[in-house]
Order: C-alpha cells, then sequence, then structure tokens
C-alpha cells in the first residue's frame, strides 16, 4: 500500500489529485495498512510539493 500511495503522489499533477491522495492516506492509516511513521511520512512527502500543507493551511480533505 505504501509503494502505490508513493505512486500516486508522484503521479498527482493538480490539487485535486493531491486532495484525494491526503484521503486515501488517511483512509490507509485508519484501516491499518499503513503505520502512523508511513503515514507521517507520506505527508512530509505532500508537503515537498506543496508545502502549504505541514504549514497549517487547510486546504486538504485529509
Amino acid at each position: 500500500m505504501y509503494k502505490k500511495l508513493v505512486q500516486m503522489i508522484i503521479e498527482a499533477e493538480t490539487p485535486d489529485d493531491i486532495n484525494e491522495v491526503c484521503g486515501k492516506i488517511g483512509k490507509a492509516f485508519e484501516s491499518e495498512k499503513i503505520s502512523w511513521k508511513d503515514h507521517e511520512q507520506l505527508f512530509d512527502l505532500v508537503a515537498k510539493i506543496d508545502g502549504s500543507y505541514r504549514k497549517g493551511v487547510k486546504t486538504y480533505k485529509a
């Protein structure tokens, strides 16, 4: 699951794509398909693409 989510992040081209990926990251964690560490790493990767995510700007539905 982790590798699939990383690939989705790589392929994301629009803010809507990022929103979708963030939602899937949250759902994967909630369903225990990824660990908390993986969850945090994936959101850090999203932040590298669009820094507003971790700066407190709530533009994503994750």
